[in-house]
């Protein structure tokens, strides 16, 4: 199933150096890997929701995360 969140790249990048962390700090903490990460921050790919949630939780912020186009109604 595919997510119906995404991220912003810049934005998720800015939150990373917000919180004072290192490529190397965020993916050691999130089990994750540089490469992944500065895909996700070029938006070359997007992480999983699994992976979204970890940052926000670790970033403490959600300023990065965005809806995924198409991502249907959901109420509003």
């Amino acid at each position: 199933m595919k997510s119906e969140f995404t991220v912003d790249g810049a934005k998720l990048t800015a939150a990373r150096l917000e919180a004072g962390l290192s490529m190397e700090e965020v993916a050691a903490k999130i089990g994750g890997n540089k490469s992944n990460l500065s895909r996700w921050e070029r938006g070359l790919f997007n992480p999983s929701e699994h992976a979204i949630l970890q940052l926000v939780v670790l970033l403490k912020s959600g300023s990065f995360v965005k809806e995924r186009d198409g991502g249907g109604d959901h109420g509003n």
